[in-house]
């Protein structure tokens, strides 16, 4: 029946308002998370062209549909091991105010709604740190 709604309705549309999304993933053993609102897609790993003279974690450019973006190793960034690129990672393309930036990930795992995130990065000082969660009894 078009046009006709209920409470319940206006409830999930409420609750989808008042929180705040977010993609989980791995490097490593490390569980990270990123703003849903920011990714554009993820996709497996595929070939990356060389990118002569960028930053040691840039691991190349990525042809997504005629459009090059920039793939970065959190491996790299975060002072993890490194290892060979696996079949199985995936790449996060993140839009961020229209330009495209690809992060390494070993896994995709999960999508949550949270009502909040908690300040953490300002008082501690942290840079590319939002906050810190507590999912399934981890941080």
């Amino acid at each position: 029946q078009a046009g006709k709604w209920n409470a319940g309705d206006a409830g999930r549309r409420l609750l989808m308002l008042t929180t705040t999304g977010l993609l989980v993933f791995t490097v490593e053993d490390v569980h990270l998370a990123v703003m849903l609102e920011q990714v554009e897609r993820v996709v497996r790993v595929a070939s990356l062209k060389d990118l002569p003279g960028s930053p040691r974690n840039v691991l190349g450019l990525l042809d997504l549909y005629g459009v090059p973006v920039p793939v970065v190793s959190l491996r790299r960034r975060l002072g993890l091991s490194e290892r060979e690129i696996e079949t199985t990672d995936e790449i996060i393309v993140l839009n961020r105010e229209g330009a495209l930036l690809g992060l390494l990930v070993d896994e995709v795992e999960d999508v949550v709604q949270i009502k909040e995130l908690p300040p953490l990065a300002e008082a501690a000082g942290i840079k590319h740190l939002s906050a810190a969660l507590k999912l399934d009894n981890e941080v």
